[in-house]
């Protein structure tokens, strides 16, 4: 690494326009100014930390470094994105990376070809701690991102003070309420405290809330024994903790996460219609008033300001505890009280409806046990609207359902083969709605199919034979014994230049009662093919609209639009939904403001999920409910497996955070192949979704038996 910088960038943008002067990096000009900002606010933070904090490790010939990464970002492309980036600081010394991440990190399909120069990283699937006690020699310095969640902050902590005594580590935080609160539980641990910085987007231009906007330098006890700091001491910024990133959770976007960081636990004074209210800020337009206890936001009408009060009001005894302005305090102390405070007194204003919310899921498993079945809000127009709650304060409190620090086993993620040969994409089998007829007999009005194949070119004459048509695009068959039962399989030839080719195979049945069966294959010639989620699966098949027939799973319909629910009523319905043990379709539950891109994901998902977007009283009824780590708030998606129950493993039901409104294309790909991969599970898959071969067998041998009956009705009459 020989090409380096005159000096150190100490911005995000001083870092993006260093590493685009370099040779190495030139092609990243090529990236959108967005991107290019994204990537230096990534890959630049650890090394413009470590010229402010750790100013000695650059000035060595070689120096290693060992970043626990939990997120998987600083690993892509094995580290190659750090080592270009490394090239940016001031230093000329050989620098060496080991990066040990939680699972192995996702790469990009086409990396910049310039990227592969540089050298690749050492990236280890392994914990950081247990990776730095099997070293023999430490590394120069330890830089650690800061978890999202406190068990796992204090998990780091003692980590850090049995592996790491008496030599500085590095820590990543997102905000500088954040940093207020590690630091304070890094004191309780006996950690020396050394400095602080920011790594600013430009100079005079802050990043409020980012992976890596804030670092912190402290050096763990040399002669750390086996005492921890006691659960009394460390409870009250749990607390704090925790009613931080509900707030952060519950908000709308970058620009109301931003401002949710930046005002939270400060003071302010209001100066409106001649009345002065002392208060502490929760977000950009919420306050508690702290003479009186009472919530209450600011409506601007018309350029006048007013003040609107809301129900909601903490008791006479949260007040009297409440931490007395004192201009002699530092204002990180006083805001690190203030958050103590707060902690404490949201906490016990959720204990106090606990024993009701116990109540409200008790009553919602029996009501389900009881019918296992629910009807389509959709319908949303003739339920009746509740007031969504004001503020994400309900969403505040201890789970349910304890959740374990470190789950018994790794998340499981269902996912499609990318092996050559057949492979199944998507299988559907479910029971037609009662009201969907197909009449006496399988004819063109009563077979959705045979219009789909006409707009493809296949004419079908006569739905009620067997038939095969071959097109240059590709060739469709039809087994049916004309009265009950009638499939079909059709191949799309037109991507086979891109080394697949797209099977749909359906199955009806008329009687007892209208079913269906639809499979999706891949036909694959080498593991190079496309991926299915990425080659456009969901646009070669068409399932029947809901005006033609309709789909259920365990009693609901499934619709190829997003459910939209708001209200106590409509809770009841998700609840009952997440909990039902016959539902066999994942549920994706998205929170937020959310464009056209949640109908399109119900779209391309119609049969095998539920798509329901809810407002932030339902989310709050989820928490309550649930439990924090069960729900979704805020501006997040959450992936509900079948089988969901009160106490289940959050981290089997994954959980993504959105940033703008709407659904990324690699989101929409990853919710659409595990939701697909689901549907392949099923251990009595060829009874319940048979393929186009088992029909076409089962009809012969029908047909066998029929004709041997015939001939054996003939002999006995001659």
């Amino acid at each position: 690494m020989s090409e380096t910088s005159a000096v150190t960038p100490m911005t995000v943008a001083d870092y993006a326009f260093a590493v685009e002067s370099l040779s190495s990096g030139r092609f990243t000009g090529l990236l959108t100014v967005d991107n290019r900002k994204l990537f230096a606010s990534l890959y630049g933070a650890p090394f413009a930390a470590i010229a402010r904090l750790a100013p000695e490790v650059l000035e060595k010939s070689s120096a290693s470094l060992l970043i626990a990464d939990t997120t998987g970002l600083l690993a892509a492309e094995s580290g190659r994105w750090l080592s270009l980036y490394a090239r940016a600081r001031n230093s000329s010394g050989k620098l060496t990376c080991t990066i040990c991440v939680p699972v192995r990190p996702r790469s990009m399909r086409r990396p910049p070809k310039p990227l592969l120069f540089q050298p690749a990283q050492q990236v280890l699937v392994k914990h950081w701690s247990k990776h730095l006690s099997d070293l023999d020699t430490p590394p120069d310095i330890l830089i650690l991102y800061v978890p999202d969640r406190f068990d796992k902050i204090e998990a780091m902590a003692e980590d850090l003070c049995k592996t790491s005594k008496g030599r500085k580590v590095l820590l990543a935080c997102h905000s500088r309420a954040e940093v207020l609160l590690v630091q304070a539980l890094l004191h309780v641990w006996g950690c020396q405290l050394v400095d602080t910085v920011s790594y600013d987007l430009d100079s005079g231009e802050s990043r409020p809330f980012a992976p890596g906007a804030w670092w912190v330098s402290v050096v763990p006890p040399k002669d750390f024994g086996s005492n921890r700091p006691s659960e009394e001491v460390q409870a009250p910024l749990r607390l704090a903790f925790q009613c931080f990133w509900d707030f952060i959770q519950q908000s709308d976007g970058q620009e109301a996460v931003n401002q949710v960081a930046t005002v939270f636990s400060t003071r302010t004074t209001r100066h409106i219609g001649g009345e002065s209210i002392n208060a502490v800020r929760l977000s950009l337009n919420e306050s508690i008033d702290l003479a009186s206890g009472r919530y209450f936001s600011i409506r601007e009408v018309a350029g006048e300001e007013s003040i609107v009060w809301s129900d909601r009001q903490l008791s006479s005894d949260d007040l009297v505890r409440a931490p007395k302005e004192n201009t002699e305090v530092l204002p990180d102390e006083d805001r690190l009280n203030i958050m103590l405070w707060l902690g404490a007194a949201l906490n016990e204003a959720v204990q106090r409806d606990e024993e009701a919310a116990v109540g409200d899921l008790s009553t919602i498993v029996s009501e389900t046990a009881a019918s296992q079945e629910a009807a389509l809000p959709g319908e949303a127009e003739t339920l009746a609207h509740s007031e969504a709650v004001e503020t994400p304060l309900a969403a505040f409190g201890r789970q349910v359902a304890p959740v374990p620090s470190t789950s018994a086993a790794l998340p499981r993620r269902s996912r499609l083969s990318r092996s050559a040969g057949t492979v199944n994409v998507l299988a559907l089998a479910a029971l037609l709605e009662a009201r969907a007829r197909l009449g006496p007999g399988l004819r063109h009005r009563n077979i959705p199919a045979v219009g789909w194949l006409r707009s493809k070119g296949f004419i079908i004459s006569d739905a009620s034979m067997n038939a095969h048509v071959e097109l240059s695009g590709g060739e469709v068959s039809i087994e049916t014994d004309g009265a009950d039962i009638w499939s079909m399989r059709f191949d799309d030839r037109r991507t086979m230049d891109q080394g697949a080719i797209w099977r749909i195979e359906a199955t009806l049945i008329r009687l007892p009662r209208p079913a269906i069966s639809l499979r999706l294959v891949q036909v694959r010639s080498s593991e190079d093919a496309p991926p299915p989620p990425d080659s456009g699966a969901y646009r070669r098949w068409s399932p029947p609209s809901p005006g033609e027939v309709r789909l259920e799973d365990a009693g609901v319909a499934l619709s190829n639009a997003a459910v939209h629910l708001s209200g106590d009523k409509q809770f009841r319905w998700l609840a009952q939904l997440l909990l039902n043990t016959n539902r066999t379709q994942p549920v994706i539950v998205i929170c937020g403001e959310v464009d056209d891109s949640a109908n399109r994901l119900a779209k391309r998902l119609t049969g095998v999920a539920h798509v329901v977007c809810i407002d932030h009283g339902i989310s709050a009824h989820l928490v309550r409910v649930f439990g924090r780590d069960r729900s979704v708030f805020g501006h997040a998606v959450r992936f509900y497996r079948p089988g969901f129950k009160a106490e289940a493993d959050p981290d089997q039901h994954p959980l993504w955070t959105l940033k703008g409104a709407q659904l990324a294309k690699w989101l929409a790909n990853d919710i659409f192949e595990e939701a697909c991969a689901i549907s392949l599970e099923a251990d009595d898959l060829e009874d319940r979704a048979p393929s186009f071969q088992a029909v076409r067998s089962h009809l012969a041998e029908l047909r066998l038996a029929s004709s041997e009956q015939r001939i054996s009705r003939l002999a006995r009459s001659s």
